[in-house]
C-alpha cells in the first residue's frame, strides 16, 4: 500500500507515474552495487512490494575489472543484495582498460558504451517489453548539462538525462545524492563505494569535484539547484518541439525501407527539420550514437540541391544519406541497390536484383529472379472478358499473324522507347534519367521486349497493345479496324513469393 512506503519512494512512484516510466512487462535494473543503483533497485523492490509496480524486476551488473578485488566486492554486494531480495541477477565481465585502448576512447565513455551493449543483450535475451532502468539522479542533471553544454550540444543535450529517453528509464532524478544516502543508511542497506568517485581524474569528476564547487563559491544560489531549475525550464521547451516534431513526421514506407520527403524538410523550419532528420535516422538504425548535428547539417545541405538522379553523403558507420527526386534516406552503403530499386518501385516500376531474359511461353506462368514477381501469359478469347489492371498488358493477335517471342528482360540501356500516339522515341538511359530513376536501379527496371522493340515498360507506358479502355479505343483507331481480334495475349505480373 502508498501509506507503507517510504518518503522516498512515494517521491519515485509519483515522477516515475508523471512521467510513465513503468509502463511496461520488465525492468532491467543497471546494478553496480555502488550508492545509487543500490538504493534504486530497493525502492523498485519496495514499491513491487507493496504492490505499487506491476513490472517483473531483474538485475545486471557489469564488471568493468578495473579495480581489482574493489570491483569483485561490488560485484558480491550486487549479487547478495538481488539474493536477499530475490530478484534475478546476472553478472557479466568487460576488460575495459584493453577494449578503451582498442576503441581508442576514454575508459569512462567505453564502460559507459559496454554497459549499454550489455543490457541490450540481455533485452534481446530476455524478449518483451523491456525497459532498462538506471540510476542517475537529480545532482547528475547539474553536471551533465555543463558538460553537455560545454561539448557543444542542442536543446537535447541540456535536457539530459531525461526522465524517459526510448526504452531507458531513470526514475531516481526526482531524488538528490543526500536523500539517496539518507535512505540507505535510514534502511540499514550496505554498498560499495568506488573511490575513484572522490578522484579528479575523469570528466564527470573534474565537474562534480572541482568545477560545481567552485561556482558555489561565486553564485547566488546552489549551481545544482538552478541548472535543475533550467532543466525544467527547457524541458518545457523541448516537449512542444517534439510535440510539433512528431507531428510533422510522416515516412514514407517502401519495402523493407523508410524515407521523408525533401519537401517537407526544406519547407520545415531548420529546428523541426534536423529533428525528423534525426528521428528518420533512429527509426533506420535503432540508435542516435555517433550521429551530430554535422551530419543532420550534411543531410539538409543534400536535400537542398535539385538531384537529377542520386546524391549521396557518408556518414558514420559506414553508412549513406542519399536523396533521389522527392525522397531523402539513410541506408548502409551494400543496401544502396536496393534502396535504389525500393524507390523505382514506389514510383510504379518492376525489378529485379538480377539480369533478366525469359523469352515467355505461349501460356503459362514463370517466375521473375530476385523479385517476388510471376509473369503470367494468357489468351483471351472473347474481348468483351477484358478486365484491367495497372500489372496487365494486352497485345491483340490477327488470325493467322506470326509474332515474335515475347521476352521479359532488363539491362538494355541503349534500347529506344517510343510511347503509343508519340512520334518520336527516346533511348532507355535517357528516358530513366530525364524520370529521375535512382541509377541503382536503371538497369534492374523489367521491359516486355519484341527483339529490339521495346513494347511495355510497367510503370511507364506502352509502345504496342493496349493497357486499359482509353488506350484500347486508340489502339483500334490507329489500326482502322473496327472490332477487336477474337485472340488477344494479355501479360500479367502477379506478387508472390520472393524469387531470389
Amino acid at each position: 500500500m502508498k501509506d507503507r512506503l517510504s518518503a522516498e519512494a512515494q517521491k519515485v512512484l509519483k515522477f516515475s507515474s508523471d512521467n510513465a516510466l513503468f509502463e511496461c512487462e520488465k525492468i532491467l535494473v543497471g546494478l553496480s552495487g555502488g550508492p545509487d543503483s543500490t538504493a534504486l533497485l530497493s525502492i523498485l523492490n519496495e514499491l513491487k512490494t507493496e504492490g505499487c509496480l506491476k513490472a517483473s524486476i531483474f538485475a545486471l551488473h557489469v564488471n568493468h575489472m578495473l579495480r581489482g578485488s574493489d570491483a569483485d566486492r561490488d560485484e558480491e554486494i550486487a549479487r547478495n543484495l538481488c539474493l536477499e531480495k530475490g530478484i534475478p541477477f546476472r553478472s557479466v565481465s568487460r576488460d575495459v582498460k584493453k577494449i578503451s585502448k582498442d576503441m581508442g576512447r576514454s575508459e569512462e565513455e567505453t564502460g559507459r558504451i559496454l554497459r549499454y551493449e550489455a543490457f541490450r543483450d540481455f533485452v534481446r535475451e530476455e524478449g518483451g517489453d523491456v525497459r532498462i532502468c538506471v540510476a542517475h539522479h537529480r545532482d547528475d542533471v547539474a553536471e551533465t548539462m555543463m558538460m553537455n553544454l560545454f561539448r557543444g550540444c542542442a536543446l537535447e543535450g541540456l535536457v539530459s538525462p531525461a526522465p524517459l529517453s526510448g526504452d531507458i528509464i531513470r526514475p531516481l532524478l526526482c531524488l538528490t545524492k543526500d536523500e539517496i544516502l539518507e535512505y540507505l543508511k535510514r534502511n540499514g542497506i550496505s554498498y560499495g563505494e568506488d573511490e575513484t568517485n572522490t578522484m579528479s581524474e575523469c570528466t564527470r569528476n573534474i565537474w562534480r569535484n572541482d568545477v560545481l564547487p567552485a561556482i558555489a563559491k561565486v553564485s547566488v544560489k546552489d549551481p545544482s539547484e538552478a541548472l535543475n531549475d533550467t532543466y525544467a525550464l527547457l524541458k518545457d521547451d523541448l516537449d512542444l518541439i517534439e510535440k510539433i516534431t512528431e507531428e510533422a513526421y510522416h515516412p514514407v514506407r517502401l519495402e523493407d525501407h523508410i524515407f521523408l520527403k525533401v519537401d517537407v524538410l526544406k519547407d520545415t523550419h531548420r529546428a523541426i527539420a534536423s529533428r525528423l532528420i534525426r528521428r528518420l535516422w533512429l527509426d533506420t538504425f535503432g540508435d542516435l550514437t555517433d550521429f551530430t548535428s554535422v551530419h543532420t547539417g550534411m543531410v539538409l545541405s543534400l536535400c537542398g540541391d535539385d538531384p537529377h538522379g542520386t546524391l549521396t553523403c557518408d556518414l558514420p558507420f559506414g553508412r549513406t544519406a542519399f536523396t533521389n527526386g522527392d525522397l531523402v534516406g539513410f541506408c548502409t552503403g551494400e543496401e544502396l541497390s536496393s534502396v535504389a530499386a525500393a524507390v523505382a518501385g514506389g514510383m510504379g516500376y518492376l525489378t529485379s536484383d538480377e539480369d533478366i531474359c525469359i523469352t515467355l511461353p505461349e501460356t503459362g506462368t514463370v517466375s521473375v529472379p530476385g523479385s517476388k514477381l510471376l509473369v503470367k501469359t494468357e489468351i483471351i478469347e472473347n474481348s468483351a472478358l477484358l478486365e484491367y489492371n495497372n500489372m496487365s498488358w494486352f497485345f491483340p493477335v490477327r488470325p493467322g499473324e506470326q509474332t515474335a517471342p515475347l521476352v521479359l528482360e532488363n539491362g538494355r540501356p541503349d534500347l529506344s522507347f517510343r510511347r503509343a500516339g508519340s512520334s518520336g522515341s527516346k533511348k532507355l538511359r535517357k528516358l530513366f534519367m530525364d524520370r529521375k530513376i535512382p541509377a541503382d536501379a536503371r538497369d534492374s527496371i523489367l521491359l516486355l521486349t519484341s527483339g529490339d522493340e521495346v513494347l511495355w515498360i510497367p510503370g511507364l507506358g506502352h509502345g504496342k497493345g493496349f493497357t486499359d479502355e482509353v488506350s484500347r479505343r486508340a489502339w483500334l483507331q490507329a489500326s482502322g479496324e473496327e472490332d477487336m481480334p477474337d485472340r488477344i495475349k494479355k501479360i500479367t505480373f502477379v506478387v508472390g513469393e520472393d524469387n531470389g
